[in-house]
């Protein structure tokens, strides 16, 4: 339930912005994961997860661009499709 993940969204959303790769990577992977049972609490993210795409390390660009696609809505799908055509040409 919603309940139980919210103590934990503060720790997320600062793991986020962490200068380990590692870190950013076990976050996004565990937002992606959420974001399938309860899109509407990892669309909170979305922002951050959106900083990500432009990640160096292309796998945390790649999981931070599903989750996207998970939680994004109408509006901010054509934010995202740009965001996506400059990640691929990397």
């Amino acid at each position: 339930s919603p309940e139980v993940v919210l103590p934990a969204m503060s720790v997320l959303q600062l793991s986020l912005s962490s200068m380990r790769p590692t870190s950013r990577l076990a976050t996004v992977k565990l937002l992606s994961g959420l974001a399938i049972l309860h899109p509407n609490l990892v669309a909170r993210f979305n922002e951050g997860l959106e900083a990500l795409i432009g990640d160096s390390n292309r796998l945390i660009g790649t999981l931070a661009i599903m989750t996207l696609l998970k939680t994004g809505n109408e509006s901010s799908m054509d934010r995202l499709l740009k965001s996506i055509s400059k990640f691929i040409s990397f």
